[in-house]
């Protein structure tokens, strides 16, 4: 499912580069973000039921150590990809 040009913006944001034509029209988006204390790589996908979909681990660990859902972009969706 599509990413909407609300939810792009607020990725773009967070992640610091412009998503590809591709991520977009897939909805998903793949990223190694640097956090304070290390980088970790997250995964944003928009599901079937249009909410947003974050999980996160750290760089070279197999272990998934968060998962999150979301209805919009807010202020704690910007959180969670940084954190």
């Amino acid at each position: 499912m599509k990413f909407t040009k609300k939810m792009v913006e607020a990725i773009e944001r967070q992640i610091g580069r412009k998503l590809t034509a591709d991520e977009i029209e897939r909805g998903a988006v793949k990223e190694t973000v640097k956090t304070w204390s290390s980088s970790k790589v997250v995964s944003i996908r928009r599901g079937m039921d249009k909410k947003l979909h974050i999980e996160g681990q750290f760089v070279g660990d197999s272990y998934v150590y968060q998962r999150a859902t979301f209805n919009a972009p807010d202020k704690k969706f910007e959180q969670a990809v940084r954190v």
